[in-house]
Parts: C-alpha cells; sequence; structure tokens
C-alpha cells in the first residue's frame, strides 16, 4: 500500500511536471514569437539619425508657426492703420512749389529763371515726413518750345526733387499742370 502511494504521488508529480512543461513550452514559444515581432518592429523603425532630423524639422514647424502667426497680427495691425489712414484726410503738403517751363525750355518761378538748389534749400528747412508738392507747369504748344527741352526739364526737377525728398526724409508728390488756355 506503502509503495502504491509513493507510485501514485511520483504519478501525480510526473503529471504536474508534465503540465509545467508544456506552460514552459507554450511560454518558450510565445517567446519566441516576440522576440520576431521585436526584430520586425526594430526594423522598421527609422535610424537615429533620421528620428533626430524629423524632431528637428517638428521643432522648425513649430517655430515657423509662430512667425507666422507674429507676421498675421502685424498684417492685422498694419491694415486696420492703413485703414485709419485712409479715412483720415490727407494732410495738405507743408510746401507747394509751383515751378513753370519757360519759352527756352528752361526752369521758371515767377518769370525768373528757376535753379533746382534754390528749391533743395527750401526743403532742407522742412521736418522729416513733411509732404511737398511740385507742381509743374507745362508751356502752351503755341510756344513752341521743343518737347525734349520740355523732357529734359521735367527730368532735373523730378531728379532734383527726388534726390531732396530721400535725403531729408519727405513725401513727394510731382504733377504736371496743363498750359493755361
Amino acid at each position: 500500500m506503502v509503495a502504491g502511494a509513493a507510485l501514485w504521488v511520483q504519478r501525480q508529480v510526473a503529471t504536474d511536471l508534465r503540465d509545467e512543461l508544456a506552460l514552459l513550452r507554450d511560454d518558450s514559444r510565445e517567446l519566441a514569437r516576440l522576440r520576431a515581432e521585436n526584430q520586425r518592429l526594430a526594423a522598421a523603425l527609422p535610424p537615429s539619425t533620421k528620428l533626430e532630423e524629423l524632431r528637428a524639422d517638428r521643432a522648425a514647424v513649430v517655430r515657423l508657426r509662430g512667425e507666422i502667426e507674429k507676421s498675421r497680427d502685424n498684417l492685422e495691425k498694419r491694415e486696420q492703420a492703413l485703414a485709419a489712414t485712409a479715412a483720415a484726410p490727407p494732410a495738405p503738403p507743408a510746401l507747394v512749389a509751383a515751378i513753370g517751363i519757360s519759352i527756352d525750355g528752361n526752369l521758371a518761378r515767377d518769370g525768373q529763371r528757376f535753379e533746382p538748389a534754390a528749391l533743395r534749400q527750401q526743403l532742407s528747412a522742412l521736418p522729416r515726413g513733411s509732404a511737398f508738392e511740385i507742381r509743374l507747369q507745362l508751356p502752351k504748344t503755341e510756344e513752341g518750345v521743343p518737347f525734349d527741352k520740355v523732357k529734359q526739364s521735367v527730368d532735373v526737377i523730378a531728379e532734383h526733387a527726388k534726390q531732396a525728398a530721400q535725403d531729408f526724409g519727405l513725401k513727394l508728390s510731382l504733377r504736371t499742370v496743363a498750359p493755361p488756355k
């Protein structure tokens, strides 16, 4: 009976060991499957240099989005300022210079020969940001002033006015006025 009990205990231990061995084999197969899956996933991952590039790109995108938002805000502020400026009537120019072209094709003011240097001197006295206007009176066609002389006079006064506007920080408006009838 003792031998039968010992045999039964041995058989029970052997059954338990077989069950445990089957579980270990299943665990071993699962572990092998998981290792294979891990290797497959590791192979699918981009290299670390590529990851660093992607992270840098993402940081750049975030930075650029911030810059875009700032630009949009600045644009909205400028549009609002332009709308406010457009709604306000324009300020009259600080200086209006009426200059004509004489019969000989030279520049004239109040019937006297006009030198562009005199205009530069007047403009130098204006505060920065001021507006000035030059009204250039064109000669009558019957006066017979050659076109090339008229063009040369217009070019001279325009160049001097433009240079003075840049030098003194002024806003220039140049208008040609049709000859009187």
